[in-house]
């Protein structure tokens, strides 16, 4: 069973430096360079807050899960764009997000901590707020 988390994960920390890009008036391109820093050292929780570029994603300390997700956030690049850019979601992503409340409950009862998900309606599960 994986810890409890401590910080927040990769996609939340995205999804809000997001909304902040979009409102300061950034491009995606701008934002993402930024948050994401492709091709750069990754940014993890155990360098120090003093060193920590400004507007980036802090990813985890362990290998595997940065590793991971690096990965996952990279190839849904092609979503973040669509959605910083209010660009309707595609029709996989439609599907995932009527999944997406069923995968973590599914997740939470494989790992014995079981606990019921409220579903929501589509139109609040989009990435970034309209």
């Amino acid at each position: 069973m994986p810890a409890p988390s401590k910080y927040p994960t990769a996609h939340e920390q995205l999804r809000l430096l997001a909304e902040a890009a979009r409102r300061d008036g950034l491009s995606f391109q701008r934002f993402w360079e930024l948050a994401v820093r492709p091709g750069q050292p990754a940014i993890t929780w155990s360098t120090p807050a003093g060193e920590r570029p400004p507007r980036c994603v802090v990813w985890p300390r362990d290998t595997t899960d940065r590793k991971l997700s690096i990965a996952a956030t990279l190839g849904a690049k092609d979503g973040w764009r669509r959605a910083y850019e209010g660009v309707p979601p595609s029709g996989p992503e439609k599907a995932l997000q009527l999944l997406a409340p069923l995968m973590q409950s599914l997740e939470h009862a494989v790992l014995g901590s079981w606990e019921p998900v409220a579903e929501l309606p589509p139109e609040q599960l989009t990435l970034l707020p309209g």
